[in-house]
């Protein structure tokens, strides 16, 4: 019966997993290399590199000794509970950000394309909300950095003052209130992952 619990346990899977890794990069990666069995092409050091860089998840194994410690245990276990609630709160606001990027960079194409306008200006505008992927970028900066006023003030005084209206907007309800409404069912997860705990202790 003791075997079977070893075998069905996710810790015993993840330590084998992790020394057939070793012995795979001992006796098979390491005299490839030193023999030059690939003919020397760089991507002998590449895979070298990969295997050895999934070797560092040899530091997970620390994980399994935090059950001795009761306020790391009620930290990782916190983590755990509000992974889904962050899975589907960066799918709402990838939503929400990817709509307002494609409205910002469509709306800030005609001023990027204007020769009349000065040419910094035009080349600011682009580097920031010239296409789809820029105007996201940009936006994940204006929600989770903090940093809204050197990213939109120029907008505003290079292109039109009208555009206040989007970025009172976006900020209002995205930066102020749907990150405040997540970061409370962050909280909650966090105290009911606490009062389980206590309750199991």
């Amino acid at each position: 019966l003791e075997r079977r619990k070893v075998l069905h346990d996710i810790a015993f899977w993840f330590d084998a997993f992790l020394v057939i890794a070793g012995l795979f990069d001992m006796f098979v990666i390491l005299p490839m290399i030193q023999s030059d069995g690939f003919g020397g092409e760089p991507k002998n050091i590449v895979l070298l590199r990969l295997v050895r860089a999934l070797k560092a998840f040899r530091a997970m194994r620390m994980v399994r000794t935090l059950r001795l410690f009761k306020g790391l245990r009620l930290l990782v276990k916190a983590c755990q509970c509000f992974l889904p609630s962050l899975g589907w709160a960066m799918v709402l606001l990838t939503v929400f950000m990817s709509m307002s990027a494609l409205i910002l960079a469509t709306l800030l194409q005609d001023f990027i394309s204007n020769p009349v306008n000065h040419l910094e200006d035009r080349e600011w505008v682009w580097m920031r909300y010239g296409t789809a992927y820029h105007a996201l970028y940009t936006l994940y900066e204006i929600t989770f950095a903090g940093n809204w006023p050197t990213n939109v003030r120029p907008v505003l005084e290079k292109v039109s003052h009208l555009y206040v209206l989007f970025f009172v907007i976006y900020i209002t309800i995205i930066v102020f209130a749907v990150i405040r409404v997540i970061s409370a069912i962050f909280l909650k997860d966090t105290l009911d992952a606490a009062n389980n705990d206590a309750e199991q202790a």
